[in-house]
C-alpha cells in the first residue's frame, strides 16, 4: 500500500541521517582533537616563533628574508588553527541540524 511504501522512504531517510549523524561526530572528534593541540602547542609554538625571529632580525643574526620567512611559518600555523576552529564549529551546526535543534 502506499502509507507502507512512504513508511519505507521515512525509514530509509532516518537511516540517511542517522548515518550523517554518526559522520558528522567522527568529524567532530577528530577536530577536536586538532583543535586541542593548537590551543595547547600550536598556537604557543607561533608565538615563540615570532618572537625568536624578531629577536633575531634585530639582533642582525638573520636577515630580512629570514625574518619573513619565520613569520610566515608562524602565521601559517595560526591561519590553520583557525581553519580546524571554523571547521569545528560548522560540525557543530551540522550535528544541531541533524538533531534537529536548528
Amino acid at each position: 500500500t502506499a502509507f507502507e511504501i512512504e513508511k519505507q522512504k521515512a525509514g530509509g531517510l532516518q537511516q540517511q541521517i542517522s548515518l550523517q549523524l554518526l559522520q558528522a561526530q567522527n568529524e567532530q572528534a577528530i577536530l577536536l582533537q586538532s583543535l586541542q593541540y593548537y590551543q595547547t602547542t600550536g598556537l604557543n609554538k607561533s608565538a615563540e616563533i615570532i618572537a625568536t625571529a624578531k629577536r633575531f632580525y634585530e639582533s642582525g643574526e638573520n636577515d630580512y628574508i629570514s625574518y619573513l620567512r619565520n613569520i610566515n611559518d608562524a602565521y601559517a600555523i595560526q591561519l590553520k588553527y583557525l581553519e580546524v576552529l571554523k571547521n569545528y564549529n560548522q560540525s557543530l551546526i551540522s550535528i544541531n541540524y541533524l538533531k534537529g535543534i536548528l
